[in-house]
């Protein structure tokens, strides 16, 4: 190798480590990385953000037993509302066509999980009256409602008909003891809200919706309600001779 090549070689590596070694790069690396760092940061603690959406009013879709246990749920995995999680409410208040409006809406808000209850075919709460007129041309004995967000809604108009009609009625869930149910006996509402939160907590740290378990409830409660002026005699006395606390059956 001719003198010349040596020189120009030796001259381009010296070049090379005093850049290298120039406190302006060094001062611009060091800005670079801590700007990755600080990237890498944010995308680790960005804030999860859950839509919950029922049928319900807006006003019981962020409040109630039930929310107050799904708060607890998540708060068992770690998730404090408004802290290190965003819960954003909507509730159709008994106007189920409006269910895939505010579905878009959470989407539109850029929400990672929708949290939602199971939904029925919209039906017309005007269809009551000839419903159980029908029942009672039929000399029904009882009557059974099962729960949905549509039911769950307009649940004292229901319980009024039935009462009317002279029909004891059983339901799925103690929130309709206090609109007049005769007895309930189903999942608890609360621990299925509850129950919820461990799914969040999956789908948040990278599960697939479709690896999920489904579980059927682990807790059941049965309720009997006390007599009413309006309930039939025999009901009345039948009532008095139960306990009425509610009882829970572990699953």
């Amino acid at each position: 190798m001719d003198e010349t090549l040596c020189s120009r070689l030796f001259r381009s590596e010296t070049e090379n480590k005093s850049a290298i070694l120039n406190p302006k790069w060094l001062a611009l690396v060091a800005g670079l990385l801590a700007l990755s760092g600080t990237a890498q940061a944010q995308q680790s603690t960005k804030i999860p953000r859950i839509g919950l959406l029922t049928g319900q009013s807006q006003a019981s879709s962020a409040s109630g037993p039930n929310i107050d246990a799904f708060r607890q749920g998540l708060r068992e995995f770690g998730y404090i509302e408004g802290k290190n999680i965003v819960v954003e409410y909507r509730g159709a208040a008994g106007k189920l066509d409006r269910l895939t409006e505010l579905a878009a809406e959470l989407v539109a808000l850029g929400v990672d999980i929708i949290v939602t209850t199971g939904m029925p075919p919209v039906q017309d709460p005007n269809h009551f009256v000839g419903a159980y007129a029908e029942m009672t041309k039929r000399s029904a004995d009882a009557l059974i409602i099962f729960t949905s967000s549509f039911t769950s809604f307009h649940r004292r108009e229901l319980l009024e008909l039935a009462n009317k009609n002279r029909l004891p009625t059983m339901c799925a869930q103690v929130l309709w003891m206090d609109a007049g149910c005769f007895m309930s006996y189903g999942p608890s509402p609360t621990e299925l809200y509850r129950r919820a939160a461990y799914f969040v907590d999956k789908i948040l740290k990278g599960t697939k919706p479709a690896d999920l378990p489904v579980e059927r409830p682990r807790k059941y409660v049965n309720n009997l309600g006390k007599p009413t002026p309006k309930m039939p005699c025999f009901l009345s006395q039948l009532l008095c001779h139960f306990d009425q606390r509610e009882k829970s059956f572990p699953m």
